[in-house]
């Protein structure tokens, strides 16, 4: 599977510094959704004015066109979870809370962005755990990893490290992650 290039939305690296650029997001969001290969070739369903999607068309859909348009959307929503992962990566290294006048990035994400504390908090230990492991993104677009078992994996890394009073590898958080992966939570 080819994995998704985001490198007009995501930082720019120089030997002068950082810089961000700016785009249309769904414009940006459509692209790299349709040019991905294992992407759905259907764009993402619009919203007409103040018609919610499907809000009406459901009730008339056969059922083989109902379930394949949920599986449409949940593709649709791995491929939007990355990205929304990337971008807290980005506000979190350039600390773009702290110029919002928030104290953490807990706190712009639960009042600025809307989530819940325990949504804010799945988003935050994804965005920080694919710093040290990057493939976990394409694991999450794939559907093999979600934000439940990440968060598990998050605990288990953290309460591993204060009973040994040393941070783990790299490589052993991978091959946590490895473990887990295509696994439910319970399991």
């Amino acid at each position: 599977m080819k994995q998704m290039n985001f490198s007009d939305a995501e930082v720019k690296h120089s030997n002068a510094g950082f810089s961000r650029t700016r785009f249309d997001s769904n414009a940006k969001l459509n692209h790299d959704l349709n040019r991905n290969s294992s992407a759905p070739s259907n764009p993402i369903p619009k919203v007409d004015g103040n018609k919610q999607f499907l809000s009406k068309d459901i009730l008339h859909l056969k059922d083989s066109e109902l379930e394949s348009q949920l599986k449409l959307l949940v593709g649709h929503e791995r491929q939007l979870l990355h990205l929304i992962l990337k971008h807290i990566q980005e506000v979190d290294r350039c600390k773009l809370y702290a110029a919002r006048a928030f104290s953490s990035l807990f706190e712009y994400l639960t009042k600025a962005m809307g989530y819940s504390f325990a949504a804010a908090q799945r988003r935050i230990e994804a965005a920080r755990m694919m710093n040290q492991a990057p493939e976990l993104a394409l694991q999450i677009q794939k559907g093999d990893l979600n934000l439940s078992q990440i968060g598990v994996i998050s605990h288990a890394v953290k309460w591993k490290e204060s009973q040994t009073g040393k941070k783990l590898s790299v490589e052993v958080k991978r091959e946590v992650i490895a473990k887990v992966a295509q696994k439910t939570t319970a399991q």
